[in-house]
């Protein structure tokens, strides 16, 4: 395969994450253009089809094509070259800061089996706004003026849970996260009761990993697992700075065999649910003798 900027339009076999960001960027720039899907293509003198397919990521449009769109809907400056970048197909593709969290909100919303596991704090989905604020305003990577950007996307993102038809999720927990004090004891307590209460719909499964198994030691990544109706699976590396989407199959393999280890290591739901209970029952009696609450 030749890297680079495409010096001409891909039919793909499926849609990417690069591709679909694509197609989604063109298609917002149109919409703010006042263009409908028809009358772009009219234009630019395409088929209605191979609009439709650029816009739903099945096409990769040259460099040139995406240009003269961009040109039309007078997209500049930055923007603008963010959708030209999104033209080269050289792996790895390093996803900009400020898009990442909107790429996996974008990815998320249309999956229908997601697995998460992360490795030294409650998962996104699950956090309170109290826990999830406490998580951001101590991390040394996000400045005191982005936390609260930073804590509108982690709320955002458990509409995932409560929107209409929602994904089966699982969420495997190491029972040491059970124990990490974030925030004050008020804060912790609240969060254990929150998970405790998002493991009662059905859709939504709850496993912590005993720390007497070891098992979690050996996982170093927090990561989503996304599985789709007609797309291929994807999986969701949480990094420091930028998380990195891994699309490979044989790369996504190897997180489903991270997952076969953690669900024959993992406490039934009810178990969990347990140890769950337990934690929020001693952090509520620390919270009762606790004087003040801490920043």
């Amino acid at each position: 395969m030749t890297y680079g900027r495409t010096s001409r339009t891909r039919e793909l076999t499926t849609s990417t994450v690069r591709s679909r960001e694509l197609g989604n960027s063109l298609r917002s720039a149109m919409e703010t253009a006042g263009f409908t899907g028809k009358r772009l293509a009219q234009t630019l003198g395409w088929s209605e089809s191979r609009m439709s397919r650029l816009l739903t990521g099945t096409l990769w449009a040259t460099e040139v094509e995406v240009c003269a769109i961009l040109a039309l809907c007078k997209v500049i400056g930055s923007e603008r070259d963010y959708v030209l970048s999104l033209t080269s197909y050289e792996p790895p593709f390093q996803w900009p800061e400020a898009k990442h969290h909107k790429v996996l909100q974008d990815n998320l919303r249309h999956t229908h089996t997601l697995t998460e596991f992360r490795t030294s704090a409650i998962p996104d989905l699950l956090q309170t706004e109290d826990y999830a604020r406490a998580l951001l305003t101590r991390s040394p990577n996000v400045a005191p003026a982005d936390v609260e950007q930073r804590l509108a996307i982690v709320l955002a993102s458990k509409t995932l849970l409560t929107r209409h038809q929602p994904p089966t999720c699982t969420f495997y927990i190491p029972e040491c996260v059970l124990h990490i004090q974030v925030g004050d004891h008020t804060v912790m307590a609240d969060q254990l009761d929150h998970v405790l209460l998002a493991s009662v719909p059905r859709y939504v499964s709850i496993r912590i990993i005993p720390a007497a198994s070891g098992v979690h030691a050996r996982i170093s990544e927090s990561w989503h697992l996304m599985e789709y109706h007609n797309q291929p699976s994807l999986v969701y590396v949480h990094q420091e700075v930028v998380g990195r989407f891994v699309e490979e199959p044989t790369d996504v393999a190897a997180y489903h065999r991270i997952l076969a280890v953690l669900n024959y290591a993992a406490l039934a739901e009810e178990p969990s649910r347990y140890l769950i209970s337990q934690a929020g029952t001693a952090t509520h009696g620390c919270a009762s003798r606790q004087p003040t609450s801490r920043p």
